[in-house]
């Protein structure tokens, strides 16, 4: 199991954009995650940061958008 930290959490509807800390080679569409309860939440779409102007800071830092709304600061995968 993966431990992943997370950065910061956007409600988008009934679901959550989560901005993780790791490369996104971990993740994938509709794969299960848990947080730091244990509580499983589904990964609706993986994505990259945008906005960076350091590609390669970029490379280090997942988007996520989570099925329902997700409030920890750890992912396990």
């Amino acid at each position: 199991m993966q431990l992943f930290n997370v950065i910061n959490t956007i409600r988008i509807g009934n679901n959550t954009s989560v901005l993780v800390a790791g490369k996104g080679t971990s993740f994938k569409n509709g794969m299960m995650m848990s947080d730091a309860k244990g509580k499983i939440y589904k990964v609706i779409a993986v994505g990259m940061s945008g906005g960076v102007l350091d590609v390669n800071n970029a490379l280090d830092k997942t988007s996520l958008l989570v099925e329902g709304i997700f409030s920890s600061n750890k992912i396990y995968v």
